[in-house]
């Protein structure tokens, strides 16, 4: 049983390592969407169109929900695996708490994303790391 769940901690740790770099992706892409906003703000010429930038922030943020979802995913079966070990699980439930808050953060940036006409305000684009 011991090794089962070391080899299910493991496949956990993957998870969350890959799901981790593709946080630095999205990370990546809001700054460029930030630095394009900047270019935009101050008259110059944007690389995309404010079509084009929306289309990218939506997708990001999807994203983003996704990798919410995913860690929402590896703390819950954490959270059970500690569990049926009989171990103290307040530290885990805390961050299970966190994960359910985030992918709910997650959720409403989307949605304000979504929403939002193409214009040029910078509400989208102010929030871009949730």
């Amino acid at each position: 049983m011991k090794n089962s769940s070391n080899i299910k901690q493991i496949e956990l740790l993957d998870i969350q390592r890959i799901a981790s770099l593709c946080y630095i992706v999205t990370t990546m892409v809001s700054i460029f969407l930030t630095t394009h906003r900047e270019d935009v703000l101050k008259g110059k010429d944007g690389s995309l169109t404010n079509l084009q930038a929306k289309k990218i922030n939506v997708g990001n943020h999807f994203t983003i929900l996704i990798l919410a979802c995913v860690f929402l995913y590896v703390n819950h079966v954490n959270l059970n695996l500690a569990r049926e070990q009989g171990k103290d699980t307040h530290l885990l439930t805390l961050q299970y708490t966190s994960a359910v808050l985030a992918v709910i953060g997650a959720i409403l940036v989307l949605y304000v994303v979504i929403v939002e006409p193409v214009q040029n305000e910078t509400g989208a684009f102010e929030n871009p790391e949730l």
